[in-house]
């Protein structure tokens, strides 16, 4: 029997997945997100929502563009491997939502310690399908 769970939402947080003011993705990001898209395709799904951050580094303005552009990213990259592009959708907080706290830090070791902040959060609300062990 295909079991399917009712609708549960499931975020995956995608830190360290771009580097300092840059909105490519870093290999390893590339990596969860095809671990993504594999979970995804057997996952019913209405949508996917992706949020971008920014650290607080530079102009706010900047850093919100910046935010939004690390979204998209993650959003054109996942429809390169199969997800529907019509279920996604992006949007950026900029610098407003930081995870990390460096506080007297400057230079390289203030970029280093605010990498939590480059990230990306991934909401899909639907339904993941089990398969149960007797079927396998």
């Amino acid at each position: 029997c295909a079991c399917v769970r009712p609708n549960v939402p499931f975020r995956v947080s995608m830190d360290a997945f771009f580097d300092f003011d840059q909105a490519t993705l870093r290999p390893e990001g590339k990596a969860a997100l095809d671990e993504l898209a594999n979970r995804l395709a057997v996952t019913q799904y209405e949508k996917l929502t992706i949020v971008g951050h920014a650290d607080r580094i530079g102009p706010a303005a900047y850093n919100q563009r910046l935010s939004e552009r690390r979204a998209s990213a993650m959003r054109e990259y996942l429809i390169a491997q199969g997800i529907d592009g019509e279920k996604i959708s992006t949007s950026g907080v900029g610098q407003s939502e930081p995870a990390a706290s460096c506080r007297g830090l400057r230079g390289k070791r203030l970029i280093d310690c605010l990498q939590p902040d480059r990230s990306a959060e991934l909401t899909a609300v639907g339904s993941e399908l089990r398969m149960s062990e007797a079927s396998r």
